[in-house]
């Protein structure tokens, strides 16, 4: 509170305020919002429902509900193709046949 200056000649606070103020310190790091990267695929060794639930996001898309770090912590593989790269590998693969 002493770092905002409207607050540092406030009286110290009542445990209420203590205890939301210390939960949103702790809600300050998570995500905000869900994101879907174009290119990123994760890698399973059986069905993907095997290691983690999946949801049908807008559009129709299925994606994973953990994060590129969490899918990692399971044991998955997750990579992040772009489209240029796509590119690039099927032109290489279309030259040699």
């Amino acid at each position: 509170m002493g770092k905002v200056p409207q607050h540092r000649n406030q009286p110290r606070l009542n445990s209420t305020y203590r205890e939301i103020l210390s939960i949103c310190k702790r809600l300050a790091g998570f995500p905000r919002h869900l994101s879907i990267h174009s290119g990123g695929v994760i890698i399973a060794p059986d069905r993907l429902t095997k290691y983690t639930s999946l949801e049908v996001a807008g559009k129709g898309i299925v994606i994973s509900q953990y994060d590129m770090h969490s899918i990692e912590r399971l044991g998955l593989v997750k990579m992040d193709f772009t489209w240029g790269a796509v590119a690039h590998y099927h032109h290489r693969v279309s030259r040699t046949g």
